[in-house]
């Protein structure tokens, strides 16, 4: 019987000879699995965007903006812990003092540009790109004025500043004349009274006044970005 030799290499089997043209199995790419997270994420983008393009309204193009926007919002000031103290922001409008409480807004901008918007009231100056985070951008002195009728558009200068807020899904940058920086009262300061030189048209966003040498007038953000008028800026 015939065995074979020690030392004698096994002949190796013929190999497959590629086509040309025809990647071979060593070269084609392996399929990559999109996590499901960021598959929701992405299906959101394009529902989203189709929802903008298809949008007959410009109010509902806006307000899909608004809550895209808010998703992003910076996360507001920290509330104050000491009670017996009241703080907020003050700001001019019309020759008024105004405050808004400290916690009620997230950042204090100068005017950023803006795009404007067909279709929308003369109070909305239109969408701005703020820190990467699209916000329709109004003016809260036409704002006040525009349930009188006629009204004189503000003129912008170089004090105006935009006080951007987050409230209830709604991220907004709102402008006012000037910004006069943070205020403390005591809260036995406090009272209802309202001084006569506030228009009646801003009396449904005021929650009283602050006195310290003069009359400050508390602004309510949560009372704004519930009115309904503010909500619809599609004009009619």
């Amino acid at each position: 019987m015939l065995r074979p030799e020690s030392g004698l290499a096994t002949p190796e089997k013929p190999s497959r000879k590629s086509h040309p043209g025809k990647p071979s199995r060593k070269n084609i790419p392996e399929k990559r699995t999109i996590p499901h997270s960021s598959l929701s994420i992405a299906k959101g983008t394009m529902k989203e965007r189709s929802t903008m393009s298809n949008s007959s309204h410009p109010f509902d193009y806006l307000e899909t903006l608004g809550q895209s926007a808010s998703l992003y919002r910076a996360q507001p000031p920290a509330e104050q812990t000491d009670l017996s103290y009241w703080q907020g922001v003050g700001f001019l409008l019309d020759g008024q003092h105004y405050m808004v409480q400290v916690g009620s807004i997230s950042e204090i901008l100068p005017v950023p540009q803006t795009t404007p918007l067909p279709g929308v009231h003369r109070w909305v100056r239109g969408l701005a790109n703020v820190r990467g985070r699209l916000i329709p951008v109004v003016s809260l002195g036409d704002f006040l004025k525009s349930n009188q009728g006629h009204y004189v558009s503000s003129q912008p200068n170089h004090n105006n500043r935009i006080l951007v807020i987050g409230k209830k899904d709604i991220a907004v940058g709102l402008i006012v004349d000037e910004v006069k920086g943070i205020q403390q009262f005591t809260v036995n300061s406090h009272s209802d009274e309202i001084p006569a030189t506030i228009p009646q048209s801003v009396h449904p966003f005021t929650r009283g006044s602050y006195f310290k040498d003069q009359h400050y007038v508390v602004f309510s953000i949560e009372g704004l970005v519930t009115n309904e008028r503010f909500l619809k800026a599609a004009s009619e």
